[in-house]
């Protein structure tokens, strides 16, 4: 095994020498014997222990056995202790997934800059067993390829190692390691698979892991196939509008195999089973909403217009008892300023003027609000203020920014659309309010 992880370094670690290298160490054989190896190649490594508190003095005993490890082979050591149980039941999750956010989310405070790298010591069994957890939950076919060897900063070196491999490797160098009891609990779905699963199988099969490993390598480079030509697809037809914003045509989008077109959305986190609702969203009227978690998609005509949620708080109305006044907001700039005459003015969307004399201050600059009227320049009869952005062709992104002045109770201006009939000026007026809107 040791040769075979020499190979492997050369072929593919090589640049393990310029990085700062840090271990996440359990005390069991698996990274117990990575450890080995890395001190036997000579590649220096700091040790990141995590105590669960799960198994009461064995989770203290796993501590003290890294620690005097660190000790005995001049290894620095990180450890941290964490109410597992307690994480879990505030957030509402299994104890298996909030012991994994919370120790990479520690691990991850350690390889933040770029020179870092984290190594875990999953090895194929682990691949092997995840590959069929994935198939019983229901899965893509990069869930399918099994647990990758590199995934940014963490790095799994044993990936392509066997069980049966470690085991041998353990008892040829005598190396000394802590034994969880719970791997041997077949409550737990992936010890399950591991324990009764899998060697059924290797009753059906000969040699069943290594051609099943052969198989999740085809997975895996179907996988990397269908994503380079989604990326020439993204780099090909998607447009983009703004920061964190893109278009694309409707039609295009849907003629895509739903396979690429799976591949296709990924960076927008929209997930498979996402893909029957999204595929209705582009037969939709223009008009129509989808959403994932991180995205709005809007359907203008034969456009999908992609925008990225900002997770805002909420605007907080403003008074404004004086002038000039100026207000910042996301990417807008709203300013109001005193004229003394209406001399001049062209009159269009932006910058509106209102007659100041006919308003009476403070006024309030805030959101429209469903429900919210104005009556237009030039009509008679008031008008939902809805209606208005509809018929201007604003987006729905757009309209959340939307802001409007109201005077007392009365809706007196919708910034950078239009002014209310009874605060029009006309050429008497010598007092005049500008109201400027910046993007």
């Amino acid at each position: 095994m040791l040769e075979k992880f020499k190979s492997l370094l050369k072929n593919e670690f090589d640049h393990f020498k310029d990085k700062k290298i840090f271990l996440a160490i359990s005390g069991g054989k698996d990274s117990m014997t990575l450890s080995h190896l890395l001190l036997a190649t000579n590649i220096k490594h700091t040790l990141l222990h995590c105590n669960f508190k799960l198994r009461e003095n064995d989770s203290d005993e796993d501590e003290s056995f890294i620690l005097n490890y660190g000790k005995k082979n001049n290894l620095p050591v990180y450890t941290i202790s964490f109410d597992t149980k307690a994480y879990a039941n505030k957030n509402k999750v299994s104890i298996q997934e909030a012991a994994r956010s919370l120790r990479y989310n520690w691990f991850n405070s350690f390889i933040s800059e770029s020179n870092c790298r984290l190594l875990t010591a999953h090895h194929l069994d682990d691949s092997i067993e995840t590959f069929f957890i994935n198939l019983l939950r229901g899965t893509s076919i990069e869930g399918l390829s099994g647990i990758p060897m590199y995934n940014d900063k963490i790095i799994r070196p044993l990936i392509h190692f066997s069980q049966e491999e470690i085991i041998d490797y353990v008892k040829a160098n005598q190396i000394i390691f802590r034994q969880d009891e719970s791997n041997f609990e077949d409550k737990y779905l992936r010890n399950d698979i591991r324990h009764n699963i899998i060697p059924l199988l290797e009753t059906k099969g000969e040699k069943f892991k290594v051609k099943l490993a052969q198989t999740m390598e085809s997975i895996k480079s179907s996988s990397l196939f269908i994503e380079e030509k989604a990326l020439e697809f993204f780099k090909e037809h998607f447009i983009k509008t703004a920061e964190n914003s893109f278009s694309i045509d409707k039609n295009t989008l849907s003629n895509q195999a739903q396979i690429l077109l799976e591949y296709i959305l990924k960076p927008f986190n929209i997930q498979r089973s996402q893909l029957k609702s999204f595929n209705q969203f582009l037969k939709s009227k223009t008009g129509s909403s989808f959403y994932s978690h991180d995205f709005h998609f809007l359907l203008n005509r034969d456009i999908v217009e992609i925008h990225k949620i900002i997770k805002d708080t909420p605007f907080e109305p403003r008074e404004i008892s004086q002038l000039p006044f100026q207000l910042k907001d996301k990417n807008q700039e709203i300013t109001l300023t005193k004229l003394n005459s209406s001399e001049g003015i062209i009159y269009t969307n932006n910058p509106l003027y209102l007659n100041l004399n006919s308003l009476k201050l403070p006024l309030i600059i805030r959101t429209w609000e469903k429900g919210d009227r104005i009556q237009p320049l030039g009509m008679k009869g008031s008008k939902l203020i809805s209606d208005i952005l509809i018929d201007k062709k604003i987006s729905l992104v757009d309209k959340k920014n939307i802001k409007i002045l109201a005077d007392q109770n009365t809706i007196v201006a919708v910034v950078g659309i239009c002014i209310s009939e009874k605060h029009k000026i006309t050429s008497q007026i010598n007092s005049v309010v500008e109201i400027l809107l910046n993007n």
